[in-house]
């Protein structure tokens, strides 16, 4: 998502390498995840970056902001699509030891930090009134597959059942509230966790 947001604007044309890990083979590959840069694993499990290419492709064509770490649209029609992150970059820590070093539960030593971010959006000129505003969101406690491979121990030798667990599973996570917009400013403020990116879609409520 980072990338995405950081090319808009600048390109004409994206494409990702590949989109499921059955493109390549490796001596680690007999486990659910083996760090392979699909989006889909092998056994059919989408990983947080499905999702987020799933919410970029979800923003509306009027870009009126963009930071470090969102993109804020419109239709134009009283409707705004946010996709925003917390991105964490890997240490000098990672760059100097050895890939099979590393391990799943050890995974935070080996980010720049893992502290949470506040977002804040002011959106001036909306139409006042009531929206809905729906969020999605992928982190620690909904949609990675990382951490709910945790809660079963890292375990290579899944049964079939477990793997359809994890696939009906890792999803994002959904949120619904009203606010109210007054005096033509929409005002959103979002806490996200380290790596977690997430998607709000502030809609108009005509039915109110």
């Amino acid at each position: 998502m980072k990338n995405c947001i950081e090319m808009n604007g600048a390109v004409d044309m994206m494409a990702y390498w590949h989109a499921l890990d059955l493109y390549s083979d490796y001596y680690d590959t007999d486990t659910v995840l083996n760090g392979d840069s699909g989006l889909i694993s092998r056994d059919g499990i989408c990983k947080p970056s499905f999702y987020a290419f799933q919410f970029m492709n979800r923003l509306l064509p009027k870009v009126l902001e963009k930071n470090d770490h969102a993109i804020v649209t419109t239709n134009g029609r009283n409707r705004y699509v946010i996709a925003c992150h917390n991105y964490k970059s890997l240490s000098s820590r990672y760059v100097f030891t050895d890939e099979d070093e590393i391990q799943l539960e050890d995974i935070e030593q080996y980010v720049e930090d893992i502290d949470p971010i506040k977002l804040n959006f002011t959106i001036q000129n909306v139409k006042d009134g009531k929206y809905l505003v729906k969020i999605y969101r992928v982190n620690r406690e909904c949609g990675s597959v990382q951490d709910l491979w945790k809660n079963l121990d890292y375990s290579k030798g899944l049964m079939r059942d477990e793997v359809d667990y994890l696939k009906s599973s890792a999803i994002p996570g959904i949120e619904m509230k009203t606010i109210e917009v007054e005096n033509g400013e929409l005002c959103l403020t979002n806490n996200l966790e380290m790596q977690e990116i997430r998607l709000i879609d502030v809609q108009y409520r005509y039915d109110v």
